[in-house]
């Protein structure tokens, strides 16, 4: 499909936790590796903790959009290579795209930082 730049939303097969089951939903390109993988993260219509999430409606893009409100679930993320992407939705802001970088950040600081304290 091509390269991608973060900001990109996408629509590919996303894993399920059990990662048996990949279900087309789209997803929000965070970064790029070295290698050219992206780094995405899952977007949903359903909150589940809303500490990690960054809600998105239709001004939240600076091109296309999502058929209805929808959330960026930074909880959670995985890495795909750019021929899994079926096809490009849109473009964040670059407001959204940092809010969500920020809250996919904090995710594992969070987590770095509860590890150090339980030492």
């Amino acid at each position: 499909m091509g390269q991608f730049v973060a900001g990109t939303i996408v629509y590919l097969p996303f894993p399920c936790a059990d990662l048996a089951h990949p279900k087309p939903r789209p997803a929000l390109v965070l970064a790029l590796t070295d290698g050219g993988d992206c780094v995405l993260a899952m977007i949903s219509t359903k909150s589940h903790h809303p500490g990690h999430e960054v809600s998105l409606t239709q001004n939240a893009f600076d091109i296309g959009g999502l058929p209805r409100d929808s959330i960026v679930r930074c909880d959670r993320l995985f890495t795909a290579a750019p021929a899994a992407i079926t096809k490009t939705l849109g473009r964040l802001s670059d407001k959204k795209l940092s809010e969500a970088g920020q809250k996919a950040v904090g995710l594992f600081t969070g987590s770095i930082a509860a590890a150090r304290a339980g030492r």
